[in-house]
């Protein structure tokens, strides 16, 4: 409705300079006085712009009553994607209450209506387990590439982002999220790499994959799993 639409575009309004802190303050600490001047660069714009951007794109799509939730996650993954992009790192701080928050916003919204407490208790469950194949896939992967390459390529805070979509998604859009995301870094690194550092040998350069995962995980949150129909 107009007034959902319009209340999450104030709130996130009013949320939008606390997130753009929040990402770049951490890891080290929740407030860093030192940010706010970077806030006043475009970089910083940015980051503030963000979380506005994220509530009028959610109030677009998201039924009523889902909106609270993925306002919580937009936010939360804009934040974590500024420090990772940042930094190297996804901190606990944000991507364990992440999938916290995931599986009671999965135990509400799948429950049908008049379901009882077994309800929310089978709904919770089966977010946790899609939580915990995430958190596995990812640092089954982290493992593989470190032992193929002899060097760190993702880490177990990729995996926790991860556990957290399938905490907020369900199992059937983990596959989803890693595709659009593998191929938007991948496409982007190219890029890159032709654009700014054709010297260089491909794959040499750190690339932080919080933000593509941030991102597919946003765009399947919002339109649901790939279809081959």
């Amino acid at each position: 409705t107009v007034s959902a639409h319009l209340a999450a575009i104030l709130v996130s309004a009013a949320v939008a300079l606390p997130v753009a802190i929040t990402g770049w303050s951490l890891p080290d600490r929740w407030f860093d006085p030192a940010v706010l001047a970077r806030l006043r660069h475009p970089s910083g714009l940015v980051s503030v712009a963000l979380p506005v951007l994220c509530g009028l794109w959610a109030g677009a799509t998201v039924p009523d009553h889902a909106l609270p939730g993925m306002l919580i996650l937009g936010w939360t993954l804009i934040a974590l994607s500024i420090v990772d992009a940042r930094t190297f790192l996804l901190p606990d701080g944000l991507t364990l209450p992440l999938i916290v928050v995931g599986v009671l916003h999965s135990a509400w919204i799948g429950t049908p209506p008049g379901g009882d407490a077994r309800d929310y208790l089978v709904e919770a469950a089966w977010s946790l387990a899609a939580a915990a194949a995430g958190f596995l896939f990812m640092a089954v992967i982290a493992r593989t590439f470190r032992q193929v390459r002899g060097m760190e390529g993702l880490g177990l805070g990729d995996a926790k982002l991860l556990a957290a979509a399938g905490a907020w998604l369900g199992l059937l859009a983990l596959p989803s999220v890693v595709l659009i995301a593998a191929v938007v870094a991948l496409s982007a690194t190219l890029l890159l790499h032709l654009l700014l550092r054709r010297g260089q040998p491909l794959g040499t350069t750190p690339v932080p994959f919080g933000p593509y995962l941030a991102g597919a995980i946003w765009i399947v949150a919002l339109y649901g799993p790939l279809s081959l129909t």
